[in-house]
């Protein structure tokens, strides 16, 4: 019985799961759905749940110092005055 406890993963929620990876509700299914994070199930109609190792997993393959896609936003040469109320 030992062997298959160890192979059992613990089963989290949405809400622990965002305790543990950083960001939000709307950003970690987009990345499930990308493909850049593990796949949740269903265990019942409304419930999501991820398992514990497919997330340690995730963490331990996350390059050191990967850079997402961020777009940056031009600075503008000069500050943008506003005209005056009249």
């Amino acid at each position: 019985m030992t062997d298959e406890r160890e192979k059992l993963s613990r089963l989290l929620g949405l809400d622990e799961v965002l305790k543990i990876v950083p960001v939000s509700e709307a950003t970690l299914l987009r990345m499930e759905a990308e493909g850049t994070f593990p796949r949740s199930l269903f265990i019942s109609a409304n419930r999501r749940v991820w398992r514990e190792t497919d997330l340690l997993e995730w963490q331990r393959n996350l390059p050191a110092n990967k850079r997402f896609n961020v777009v940056k936003r031009p600075q503008p040469s000069s500050p943008v005055v506003k005209p005056e109320k009249r």
